[in-house]
């Protein structure tokens, strides 16, 4: 292979790469309240469901009018299921908490 198509190649890989983070760290942007809401998500999933990988499986916070509701994401490709918490907006209380399938 020519040095020239070695570089092109290594261009577009970078490319690619640096775009892929980019798309993924806005999905992932979380304002200050929701980050407090992934933490009270996280510490009970640890005392609850001791074997889920929070880190592994980043949070997705989600605002559903009264309630804050934290599920988590799966890899892609990955089928399974995750721990569902509902926590109140005024008092951070868990309200409920599932395991999806």
């Amino acid at each position: 292979m020519k040095a020239s198509n070695v570089a092109v190649l290594l261009s577009f890989l970078v490319a690619s790469i640096s775009m892929n983070v980019d798309s993924v760290a806005a999905e992932t942007s979380m304002t200050s309240i929701e980050c407090t809401v992934a933490r009270v998500a996280e510490r009970y999933i640890a005392i609850h469901y001791p074997d889920f990988d929070s880190v592994k499986n980043p949070p997705i916070v989600w605002d559903d009018g009264k309630i804050w509701i934290v599920e988590y994401q799966l890899p892609k490709g990955m089928i399974g299921g995750t721990p569902r918490v509902e926590i109140e907006k005024g008092s951070f209380k868990v309200l409920r908490a599932l395991q999806t399938q």
